[in-house]
């Protein structure tokens, strides 16, 4: 799953920038959690965690899905 957000379109821009580089920025910049988009913080239960991801992110990027077919 992660290597397929590298391969986004939206990054086409950066893999031309830093070409064989470009996966070693990338890791250096991303960093994919597992969460919960309906919990608070995600869902994610250290406090500590928490704040030092929401002190050291810019950006979030999120790929939030169901599969619950019966959603409303």
């Amino acid at each position: 799953m992660s290597y397929q957000i590298m391969q986004l379109p939206i990054f086409q821009p950066l893999r031309e920038k830093y070409q064989t580089h470009f996966s070693s920025w990338f890791w250096d910049k991303v960093f994919p959690l597992a969460g919960d988009v309906s919990l608070k913080n995600f869902g994610i239960g250290d406090a500590r965690l928490a704040e030092d991801i929401r002190k050291e992110t810019n950006i979030i990027v999120h790929m939030a899905a169901t599969v619950n077919f019966a959603e409303r």
